[in-house]
């Protein structure tokens, strides 16, 4: 006789509830199942940058050229995916992922995707959360420049005091641009305030084998001076564009030419000049009151203090009888209606060449028809 043997149904039980909870461990860490990723497929130095309200940066390299992707979402199950830059190519050394279209304020977790593992942060997932919704912009404020020597991607961070990390890819001609009025304070609710010209922007550029690093002053920064990669470089002593034009006294200035600038129907004369210079008399105004002064004279023996002439001065220069002013040295011509002398006119001129042809013209037929 043959005995079964049967399962007790409280056992069986167990059983199945550890087979379900092992199942869903090991589905949600699947990659224990696929090929150990090699040391040169592993994520370094990774970053998170350019934090906003509807999106992040997340960057890092590799030391072998693989695939790179961030899987996010808003619990640890993921579940969405973005790809790095397309201008990176399908492999690269350098990875960057621009994750957007985000809710404001909301944490959210992602793991970095190298070929085809995934990379947590020490057993956990990577968290950040994006910031406040906010209205009003500030004004712009963009730093730029350049980097030589390129021979591969690059990844260019800039760090300011009080300010989020933020980040940029740069061009393959070796541009590149961060705004830094929008970046958000530390605590993510509010745009960073900074010294315009003042903050000391450090710029870190991160290839593949070395990182360069750069010092400039915010308002040295438009445009940076040029980064040469594998040199540290400090233009923290270079004064903005335009600072170091010296300003002039106002009697160093070159003012534009008198003539130039002068008015129709003035003369250009200089303050001594005008002193010396006949004035034209009024109709209706007595010699006296506009008269220039007489000629100076050595004092008179004479014990009058009056200026008139006297017939018994001594022969000295007399000053002259006439109620009108003297001339002076230089002669005030009449202006014209103008204001200036008219340099020509050229209806005379015309009239003599139209008499000329008449004349010419008189002189060759007028002859042939007296012998007709």
């Amino acid at each position: 006789m043959i005995r079964q043997y049967k399962l007790p149904t409280i056992l069986g039980i167990v059983i199945l509830v550890l087979g379900v909870a092992a199942g869903i461990f090991l589905v949600q860490n699947r990659q224990i199942f696929q090929p150990k990723a090699t040391p040169q497929e592993t994520p370094q130095m990774v970053k998170i940058t350019n934090v906003q309200d509807r999106s992040f940066t997340v960057s890092w390299i590799t030391d072998k050229k693989t695939a790179g992707f961030v899987a996010f979402g808003k619990t640890d199950s993921l579940g969405t995916t973005a790809n790095q830059a397309a201008s990176l190519g399908e492999t690269s050394n350098v990875h960057y992922v621009q994750i957007e279209n985000l809710t404001p304020d909301i944490q959210y977790f992602f793991k970095v995707g190298s070929g085809k593992n995934l990379f947590d942060d020490n057993v956990s997932a990577y968290t950040v959360t994006t910031g406040q919704a906010l209205e009003a912009l500030p004004q712009p404020d963009v730093i730029f420049g350049k980097v030589e020597g390129l021979q591969e991607s690059v990844i260019l961070y800039v760090t300011i005091a009080g300010v989020t990390p933020l980040s940029t890819l740069v061009e393959n001609n070796g541009t590149w641009s961060v705004p830094i009025s929008t970046a958000r304070n530390r605590s993510l609710d509010g745009y960073a305030k900074y010294d315009r010209k003042e903050s000391v922007v450090d710029i870190i550029v991160q290839a593949k084998t070395a990182l360069t690093a750069a010092k400039v002053k915010t308002g040295s920064s438009h445009p940076v001076p040029t980064i040469t990669l594998g040199k540290n470089q400090d233009f923290t002593n270079i004064k903005p564009i335009g600072e170091d034009i010296p300003s002039l006294p106002l009697s160093q200035l070159s003012l534009p030419d008198k003539e130039a600038t002068q008015p129709s129907g003035f003369s250009s004369l200089t303050p001594d000049q005008t002193q010396k210079t006949t004035p034209q008399l009024a109709q209706g105004t007595s010699p006296e009151a506009t008269s220039s002064p007489a000629p100076k004279v050595k004092p008179s023996p004479s014990p009058s203090p009056s200026p008139s002439p006297s017939p018994k001065v001594s022969p000295k220069p007399k000053p002259s009888p006439s109620p009108t002013a003297t001339p002076s040295g230089r002669v005030s011509l009449p202006s014209t209606e103008s204001g200036l002398p008219t340099s020509g006119n050229l209806t005379p001129l015309l009239g003599a060449i139209i008499i000329g042809v008449i004349l010419v013209l008189i002189g060759i037929f007028l002859p042939r028809r007296i012998k007709i």
